[in-house]
């Protein structure tokens, strides 16, 4: 449980790297610490990040925890699921998203490499979305996408995976079944 929302800092914010001394930043240590304790000796690896609604957090607290994982040394890679409405490359000041995740499930000679971005920030990578394809659930719920997470969870520490509202599109059910935890991130003021 914790008290954060994205409403608390600016929208988009890397509040880990931007305002490491912060009590935002802290709030990011204690979630990071309460997934690690929750996990502990399941070795997951591949997590869900989704919510009820829109402009809960999600994706913010995504981006907030694969940095404050990596900062203890672990390797992080962030892949925007939400291929209706992404944000992951913009929170990681990614300029383009021209390829990604949606490219990599519908073309089955593109090799992993091509999809996968640095960022700024020591240990994170990530896939962005992609084009926006007519048929997100389809492409998420395909045999290429458990292949997919497979192969990260091979080469990264922690796998996460942002996802469209659960109540706006069936793609959070459909990734859930995919990965071994799922984070559900609610705004306490709803």
């Amino acid at each position: 449980v914790f008290t954060w929302t994205s409403r608390d800092a600016e929208a988009d914010q890397l509040v880990m790297w931007e305002a490491p001394t912060s009590e935002y930043s802290e709030s990011s240590r204690q979630i990071r610490a309460n997934v690690q304790f929750a996990t502990a000796g399941k070795g997951s690896k591949v997590f869900l990040l989704t919510s009820p609604g829109p402009s809960e957090g999600k994706t913010t607290i995504l981006s907030n925890l694969a940095i404050a994982l990596a900062q203890t040394g672990k390797r992080v890679i962030a892949v925007d699921g939400d291929l209706r409405r992404p944000t992951v490359h913009r929170r990681f000041r990614i300029k383009g998203r021209e390829t990604g995740l949606s490219n990599f499930l519908s073309e089955p000679d593109l090799p992993l490499d091509d999809v996968v971005v640095s960022t700024d920030i020591e240990g994170v990578s990530i896939i962005a979305a992609g084009p926006i394809p007519p048929n997100p659930s389809e492409l998420l719920g395909s045999p290429r996408m458990a292949v997919l997470l497979e192969q990260l969870a091979e080469q990264y520490d922690a796998v996460f995976v942002d996802s469209p509202p659960t109540l706006m599109a069936a793609d959070a059910p459909v990734i859930a079944a995919q990965v071994q935890e799922a984070i559900v991130v609610v705004d306490g003021r709803k």
